[in-house]
Protein backbone atom coordinates (compact mmCIF):
# COMPACT_ATOMS: atom_id res chain seq x y z
CA UNK A 1 0.00 0.00 0.00
CA UNK A 2 3.01 2.26 0.64
CA UNK A 3 4.10 1.53 -2.28
CA UNK A 4 0.98 2.62 -4.31
CA UNK A 5 1.00 5.86 -1.73
CA UNK A 6 4.40 6.48 -3.31
CA UNK A 7 3.73 6.23 -6.40
CA UNK A 8 0.25 7.85 -6.77
CA UNK A 9 2.24 11.19 -4.87
CA UNK A 10 5.58 10.77 -7.52
CA UNK A 11 2.53 10.73 -10.39
CA UNK A 12 0.91 14.20 -9.27
CA UNK A 13 4.31 15.47 -8.73
CA UNK A 14 4.79 15.09 -12.36
CA UNK A 15 1.83 15.66 -13.62
CA UNK A 16 1.48 18.92 -11.33
CA UNK A 17 4.85 20.10 -12.59
CA UNK A 18 4.53 19.56 -16.10
CA UNK A 19 0.74 21.47 -15.88
CA UNK A 20 2.54 24.57 -14.24
CA UNK A 21 5.41 24.06 -17.61
CA UNK A 22 2.94 24.04 -19.43
CA UNK A 23 1.38 27.12 -18.64
CA UNK A 24 5.18 29.03 -18.20
CA UNK A 25 5.64 28.00 -21.82
CA UNK A 26 1.78 29.39 -22.52
CA UNK A 27 2.92 32.63 -20.97
CA UNK A 28 5.92 33.41 -22.23
CA UNK A 29 4.59 32.49 -26.04
CA UNK A 30 1.83 35.03 -25.70
CA UNK A 31 4.15 37.57 -24.79
CA UNK A 32 5.78 36.87 -27.67
CA UNK A 33 2.87 37.41 -29.39
CA UNK A 34 2.88 41.09 -28.05
CA UNK A 35 5.99 42.02 -28.36
CA UNK A 36 5.89 40.69 -32.39
CA UNK A 37 2.13 43.26 -32.69
CA UNK A 38 3.92 46.26 -30.46
CA UNK A 39 7.07 45.74 -33.31
CA UNK A 40 4.79 45.68 -36.26
CA UNK A 41 3.39 48.31 -35.34
CA UNK A 42 6.84 50.53 -34.47
CA UNK A 43 8.44 48.57 -37.91
CA UNK A 44 10.98 46.99 -35.07
CA UNK A 45 13.24 44.91 -37.42
CA UNK A 46 15.65 43.69 -34.92
CA UNK A 47 12.95 42.40 -32.65
CA UNK A 48 11.33 40.82 -35.76
CA UNK A 49 14.39 39.22 -37.13
CA UNK A 50 15.17 37.47 -33.96
CA UNK A 51 11.52 36.38 -33.51
CA UNK A 52 10.81 35.57 -36.81
CA UNK A 53 12.44 32.17 -37.99
CA UNK A 54 14.54 32.54 -41.26
CA UNK A 55 12.34 29.99 -42.84
CA UNK A 56 9.15 31.60 -41.41
CA UNK A 57 6.35 30.53 -43.59
CA UNK A 58 3.19 32.53 -43.87
CA UNK A 59 -0.25 32.46 -45.57
CA UNK A 60 -1.55 35.87 -45.66
CA UNK A 61 -4.89 37.32 -46.54
CA UNK A 62 -3.36 38.81 -49.47
CA UNK A 63 -3.42 35.42 -50.88
CA UNK A 64 -0.17 34.93 -50.88
CA UNK A 65 2.30 32.15 -49.26
CA UNK A 66 5.48 33.94 -48.15
CA UNK A 67 8.72 31.48 -47.21
CA UNK A 68 11.01 33.04 -45.62
CA UNK A 69 11.66 35.91 -43.31
CA UNK A 70 13.25 38.37 -45.96
CA UNK A 71 10.78 38.33 -47.91
CA UNK A 72 8.35 39.69 -45.19
CA UNK A 73 10.91 42.15 -44.45
CA UNK A 74 10.89 43.31 -47.78
CA UNK A 75 7.58 43.89 -47.62
CA UNK A 76 7.83 45.73 -44.52
CA UNK A 77 10.45 48.17 -45.88
CA UNK A 78 8.00 48.52 -49.39
CA UNK A 79 5.17 49.64 -47.13
CA UNK A 80 3.41 46.61 -47.90
CA UNK A 81 3.42 45.83 -44.56
CA UNK A 82 2.91 48.39 -41.60
CA UNK A 83 0.06 48.75 -38.63
CA UNK A 84 -1.09 51.84 -37.10
CA UNK A 85 -3.13 49.27 -34.71
CA UNK A 86 -2.43 45.54 -33.96
CA UNK A 87 -5.17 43.77 -31.02
CA UNK A 88 -5.20 39.78 -30.84
CA UNK A 89 -7.21 37.72 -28.58
CA UNK A 90 -5.82 34.51 -27.63
CA UNK A 91 -8.62 31.91 -27.99
CA UNK A 92 -6.48 28.69 -27.91
CA UNK A 93 -2.29 28.40 -26.89
CA UNK A 94 -1.68 24.91 -26.90
CA UNK A 95 1.95 23.66 -26.07
CA UNK A 96 3.61 20.40 -27.62
CA UNK A 97 6.50 19.28 -27.15
CA UNK A 98 8.84 21.54 -28.98
CA UNK A 99 6.21 23.84 -30.37
CA UNK A 100 3.04 25.88 -29.51
CA UNK A 101 0.11 26.47 -31.37
CA UNK A 102 -1.57 29.93 -31.24
CA UNK A 103 -5.35 30.78 -32.44
CA UNK A 104 -7.26 33.32 -32.14
CA UNK A 105 -8.76 36.67 -33.70
CA UNK A 106 -6.97 40.01 -34.63
CA UNK A 107 -8.44 43.44 -34.90
CA UNK A 108 -5.28 45.25 -37.61
CA UNK A 109 -5.57 49.00 -38.68
CA UNK A 110 -3.32 48.80 -41.53
CA UNK A 111 -1.35 52.24 -42.77
CA UNK A 112 0.23 53.75 -45.42
CA UNK A 113 0.20 52.42 -48.55
CA UNK A 114 -0.59 48.85 -47.51
CA UNK A 115 -3.98 47.28 -48.13
CA UNK A 116 -6.78 48.00 -46.45
CA UNK A 117 -4.62 51.42 -45.39
CA UNK A 118 -7.32 53.47 -43.45
CA UNK A 119 -9.55 50.58 -42.59
CA UNK A 120 -10.11 48.11 -39.37
CA UNK A 121 -9.86 44.68 -40.61
CA UNK A 122 -10.45 41.96 -37.84
CA UNK A 123 -8.88 38.51 -38.93
CA UNK A 124 -8.94 35.08 -37.61
CA UNK A 125 -5.28 33.50 -37.18
CA UNK A 126 -3.06 30.35 -36.46
CA UNK A 127 0.95 31.28 -35.07
CA UNK A 128 3.24 28.15 -34.94
CA UNK A 129 5.84 28.61 -32.87
CA UNK A 130 9.20 26.04 -32.84
CA UNK A 131 11.40 26.28 -29.63
CA UNK A 132 15.47 25.86 -31.86
CA UNK A 133 18.31 26.87 -30.55
CA UNK A 134 17.21 28.09 -27.02
CA UNK A 135 14.58 30.19 -28.23
CA UNK A 136 10.91 30.59 -29.34
CA UNK A 137 10.51 31.52 -32.71
CA UNK A 138 7.55 32.07 -34.84
CA UNK A 139 7.97 29.41 -37.86
CA UNK A 140 4.42 29.08 -39.37
CA UNK A 141 1.34 31.91 -39.52
CA UNK A 142 -2.09 31.85 -41.49
CA UNK A 143 -4.53 34.82 -41.28
CA UNK A 144 -7.64 35.81 -42.79
CA UNK A 145 -9.89 38.40 -43.27
CA UNK A 146 -13.07 37.55 -42.00
CA UNK A 147 -15.37 40.23 -42.48
CA UNK A 148 -14.91 41.93 -46.21
CA UNK A 149 -16.61 44.99 -45.50
CA UNK A 150 -14.03 46.56 -43.25
CA UNK A 151 -15.42 48.95 -40.76
CA UNK A 152 -14.28 52.61 -41.55
CA UNK A 153 -12.68 54.80 -39.21
CA UNK A 154 -13.88 58.08 -37.93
Amino acid sequence: MKKWMMFGGFLWIVLFADGEETQAVQKKVVALEKEIAAALIVEDLETLTRLLAEDFLVNNPANMVLTSRDQVMDRIHSGIIRYEGFEQRFEEVRVYEGLVMVMGEETVRPGGIAPGAGQILRRRFTNIWMFREGAWVLSARHANIIDSSPVETD
